[in-house]
């Protein structure tokens, strides 16, 4: 089973203050307490920062989305332990 993030934004004056990453966490954490076995989003080919953020949190690059987007993914349950 797998969780998908359809959409996470955290206003520019907000920002770099570990909002984004106490968002993501969450939902990781509520996803892994549900069963889920890995979480996967979609990012725009043209936002690197984006595509950065989502590295910088343990996702890997799986290929091509829908078009113009890039697919990620993050597994679960070997990292179950750390979400907690």
């Amino acid at each position: 089973h797998e969780a998908y993030v359809s959409l996470l934004a955290v206003l520019p004056s907000w920002r770099r203050k570990g909002i984004g990453s106490l968002l993501l966490r969450r939902a990781e954490l509520i996803s892994a307490r549900s069963g889920m076995s890995r979480i996967r989003l979609e990012v725009r080919v043209d936002n690197p920062t984006a595509r950065a953020f989502y590295l910088h949190m343990g996702y890997v690059e799986l290929g091509c989305g829908s078009p113009g987007f890039v697919s990620m993914c993050r597994d679960l349950m070997t990292e179950r332990d750390g979400l907690e």
